[in-house]
């Protein structure tokens, strides 16, 4: 084998190696480089780290944030293995059907995600939204209309719920895959054991697909840390503050009270947040595959 034909796969990779660096890694080095210095110019060192670490309103948005991810994390996991479930039983039990349903399963992924935000926020609506409408209804008007975006106690919530129902679909679809690798005589054979549906669940599918689910795990947490679309949209980071997450809080810091070199020093903290957690789970897999 010739030298040229040893180094020609590395220079078919060049381009795509280039257009990388040139997308990803330049903005995050000059990101990175840019929290060293004032808004004028002037090398500070680490002052706008100590001075965003200092200010309560970032640290108000790292608890709101972990709050986020938890709770979004929890429900969109309930509800993707629900759905996936039920899909998985319908394409055993119902192979007619199993198509449709899965249409309009995934249809809100489909959706955009600012029209989505759009729809949610009229649902929400205090006045004339479907939900207080619903449950006027259902309550025979005892149940007084609810401030969905408005209420602190609320608005969390409401975004979490419209966040899940966007996005549960990959869920669905990532775990229906997962199921379809598990070997059906494994379930035939604890059918004929006499075992419930829950014990097959967590004794074979969850043993199963357990590296699947760490992987979905990982992807679902670090994107919503960086969440920031359907937050802005529907409450822009309030009502006081309680749905203001980091990148919410980032995203005033840069473009509302111009202290884009502040942001770019939060920006970078939680970027070491997220990398900190991908670190964790890859040490944890190294240290699982070398049992």
């Amino acid at each position: 084998m010739n030298r040229s034909s040893i180094f020609f796969p590395y220079l078919m990779c060049l381009p795509l190696v280039s257009v990388l660096v040139f997308v990803f890694a330049a903005p995050l080095v000059f990101s990175f480089i840019s929290a060293f210095f004032s808004e004028k110019g002037r090398y500070i060192g680490l002052e706008n780290y100590s001075s965003i670490l200092s200010d309560r309103w970032f640290r108000a948005s790292l608890s709101v944030t972990a709050t986020y991810v938890i709770t979004y994390t929890v429900s969109v996991f309930l509800v993707g293995i629900g759905t996936s479930l039920l899909l998985w039983y319908g394409e055993r039990r119902y192979p007619r059907f199993s198509v449709p349903l899965k249409v309009i399963i995934t249809l809100p992924y489909a959706i955009p995600e600012v029209v989505s935000a759009l729809v949610w926020s009229l649902l929400y609506d205090t006045r004339f939204g479907f939900l207080n409408y619903f449950l006027q209804i259902i309550s025979f008007g005892y149940v007084k209309p609810q401030m969905w975006l408005q209420n602190p106690q609320l608005a969390l919530l409401s975004v979490v719920f419209a966040t899940v129902w966007r996005l549960f679909p990959f869920h669905t679809l990532v775990l229906l895959g997962a199921y379809r690798t598990i070997p059906r005589e494994l379930l035939e054979c604890a059918t004929l054991d006499g075992a419930s549906s829950l014990t097959k669940f967590l004794r074979i599918v969850v043993p199963q697909i357990k590296n699947i689910l760490a992987s979905l795990l990982l992807l679902t947490i670090v994107w919503s840390l960086n969440r920031f679309t359907i937050l802005w949209l529907l409450t822009q980071g309030g009502p006081a503050r309680a749905t203001e997450v980091t990148t919410v809080y980032i995203f005033r810091e840069a473009f509302i009270f111009l202290r884009r070199h502040r942001a770019t020093a939060g920006g970078t903290i939680l970027a070491m947040i997220a990398t900190a957690i991908i670190g964790f789970y890859l040490f944890f897999q190294y240290r699982r595959a070398r049992r």
